[in-house]
């Protein structure tokens, strides 16, 4: 934890090193999980170098930090769910809502500006902020929603 802690000082440290002569704070975001408010329990699979799958019940987070500081195998950037940064591929993800029968969505190859993507930093909401070493750090996460469900489709 400690090794955690020291890389992301000195990360913040060089990241600010030029941006942050005037005085003013850095922003960073940090895409932290998702929150299942969909009424039912969800089965969520992260398909990128490797597959992560986690089920989320209904008015839980999954996150993609644990409570040591420590990122799980979800690859997270400013942009959004992507392999190796902002310009290489997507992950794919499907959501598979544990109803009878079953209901999916999956967001897959390219992203779609236009959707409520979770590949997408834009799809996510601010539920918190937190100061660190120069740095405001801004929080997001994706809300599963009762929306969401309906637009799920019988899975294959």
């Amino acid at each position: 934890m400690k090794e955690f802690f020291y890389l992301i000082l000195v990360a913040l440290m060089w990241g600010c090193s030029s941006q942050c002569l005037d005085g003013e704070s850095q922003v960073v975001v940090q895409l932290d999980g998702v929150v299942n408010i969909s009424g039912v329990d969800a089965r969520m699979t992260f398909v990128g170098e490797d597959t992560v799958a986690a089920e989320v019940k209904n008015g839980d987070t999954l996150q993609y930090i644990d409570s040591m500081g420590v990122r799980t195998s979800i690859s997270t950037y400013e942009c959004g769910l992507y392999v190796d940064g902002c310009n290489s591929k997507p992950l794919n993800v499907k959501i598979n809502f544990l109803t009878d029968p079953q209901k999916c969505v999956s967001f897959e190859g390219n992203v779609d500006l236009e959707k409520n993507d979770i590949r997408l930093a834009k799809s996510y909401r601010q539920v918190g902020e937190y100061m660190v070493v120069g740095a405001q750090v801004k929080v997001f996460r994706y809300f599963i929603t009762s929306e969401l469900l309906n637009q799920a489709v019988l899975c294959e």
